[in-house]
């Protein structure tokens, strides 16, 4: 054997000494620190169902074994143990919900506001102290100030860019209407998401280009994915596996700063003082970032977490909506037949007055959300034990909201797994349980952007709708998607379309 050879081969075996001697040493410290704890969630767990546990790892093996799955195995989970059941992510407990009332209970109370600590990190390695993933006292002080330019009676205010962005895509497509092969949707439809979020939260007046916002998307799209597969690890391989990833985390995060350079680059934190600007009442979101209550770090974090909370969510429902209207023919005829009763075939912008007709798009709208959540688990950990059902839970224990399993619930949708807009008609959301329906979660960590996103929305879909009839050669059964964080379609949202006369 060459020196080399042998050399490189010790290198290895000492590297997995190494390794070894690091996990027991650090599992004795932490089982120490935790057993206490452990012990106390050991005994409630056993209340509950759920798969079996292996020493250490708890039921993590599966999901490390099989990271593209994990979202898979708990809807699984959730057939075989029923709507609440219990995991063991290393030492952690962890009770996965799909009930309707116990998922009221926990997203609507104070006593679960943290989205716990292993979010709080994972996503704190890009959005530092953003509204999204903060915590405790930080992130009270920034959803109180940065709520304020969501405000239903300030998105007036913002419908002007949404009309400008959903022109500049409705003239991008018109190439499309002379070809019968199919093109996916949302690569029109991203750039427009991206620079109105741009343009109404930070003032930005450059936009970006087709390209540039593809790969942002994609950064944000393998960052979120990475961050939703590590919960599921144990604390020590998780940290091990992003000591690797270091050098792969660092070249995400310069492609997700765009918009905080750009924001640098304009100018657009630098604070005039001026007595008007003070008083203004509808201020955009960078108006209230100038603020000295935020540090440079932390008016950072919001730029990069509103960039992509307010722009990467809204590309994939509006693109998954025109999907399934280019399926559904016969409800797409309704829209267009709600949207020429408003506008009478005329082409003009569109209003707040035209927004509040637009009923029936409305419905299609929360139905697509419904088969499709954008965040289909939502997180939570219990500051204090607390009582849910007849079980007591004890502190410390993480919450996983099943969203897909709440919306496909027969009692509350009839015939779950039909696409019928007739789920939400006036009647239906009268009597729909408060938990059972969580596009935008509910609670004191609800979507602060709700109103905004249906805005936009309602504004993209109509322009398009009104100048092109939607086609597509699949069925609703077609679409398969991969669940994280975020929802998204494997395939793509192929659609062509056809000038309407």
């Amino acid at each position: 054997m060459k020196f080399t050879e042998y050399f490189s081969l010790f290198s290895l075996v000492q590297a997995f000494c190494v390794f070894i001697s690091i996990f027991f040493v650090y599992g004795t410290y932490d089982g120490k620190k935790q057993n206490e704890k452990h012990s106390r969630h050991k005994w409630y767990a056993s209340l509950f169902d759920g798969p079996k546990p292996v020493p250490y790892f708890g039921n993590s093996l599966n999901f490390i074994l099989h990271p593209e799955s994990i979202a898979l195995m708990l809807m699984f989970y959730t057939q075989k143990y029923g709507s609440k059941y219990r995991l063991w992510i290393g030492q952690k407990l962890s009770i996965v919900i799909s009930d309707a009332s116990d998922a009221k209970t926990i997203l609507i109370g104070n006593k679960f506001t943290s989205k716990g600590d292993d979010f709080h990190d994972l996503f704190g390695r890009v959005f530092k102290t953003g509204t999204f993933s903060d915590q405790g006292e930080s992130w009270k002080k920034s959803r109180k100030i940065l709520q304020q330019p969501f405000k239903s009676i300030l998105l007036h205010n913002y419908i002007d860019t949404m009309n400008e962005e959903a022109r500049k895509i409705v003239k991008e497509l018109q190439p499309k209407a002379h070809n019968p092969e199919m093109f996916d949707v949302s690569d029109f439809v991203g750039t427009a998401t991206f620079n109105i979020a741009c343009k109404t939260l930070f003032d930005l007046k450059e936009p970006v280009s087709k390209e540039t916002h593809y790969i942002f998307r994609k950064a944000a799209e393998e960052f979120e994915t990475d961050s939703f597969n590590l919960m599921f690890y144990p604390k020590l391989i998780r940290n091990i596996k992003q000591l690797f990833a270091k050098k792969k985390l660092n070249h995400i995060f310069n492609i997700m700063e765009l918009p905080y350079r750009k924001v640098i680059l304009e100018g657009k934190l630098k604070v005039k003082r001026d007595k008007k600007n003070d008083e203004q009442v509808d201020k955009k979101l960078i108006d209230y970032l100038k603020s000295d209550v935020f540090s440079d770090e932390e008016k950072k974090a919001q730029i990069m977490t509103y960039s992509v909370g307010g722009s990467e969510t809204l590309v994939i429902s509006i693109s998954l909506t025109l999907l399934i209207l280019a399926i559904y023919h016969e409800i797409q005829d309704k829209v267009v037949d709600e949207l020429k009763h408003i506008f009478n075939d005329d082409d003009r912008d569109t209003t707040v007055d035209d927004i509040k007709q637009m009923h029936y798009l409305e419905q299609v709208l929360k139905e697509v959300m419904r088969l499709f959540p954008l965040a289909p688990f939502l997180f939570r950990t219990a500051k204090e034990d607390v009582i849910l059902g007849n079980h007591t839970i004890p502190s410390g224990t993480e919450f996983i909201i099943n969203v897909p399993a709440l919306h496909n619930n027969p009692t509350n949708f009839p015939n779950p797994d039909t696409f019928d807009p007739e789920h939400f008609s006036a009647e239906r959301c009268r009597v729909l349980p408060k938990g059972s329906y969580l596009p935008f979660a509910i609670g004191p960590r609800n979507c602060i952007g709700k109103a905004f996103a249906m805005y936009e929305m309602k504004i993209v879909c109509s322009a398009i709708l009104r100048k092109y009839r939607l086609h597509s050669i699949i069925t609703k059964e077609d679409i398969k998607v991969k669940y994280s964080f975020v929802l998204d379609s494997i395939e793509g949202y192929n659609i062509s379309l056809s000038e309407r006369k």
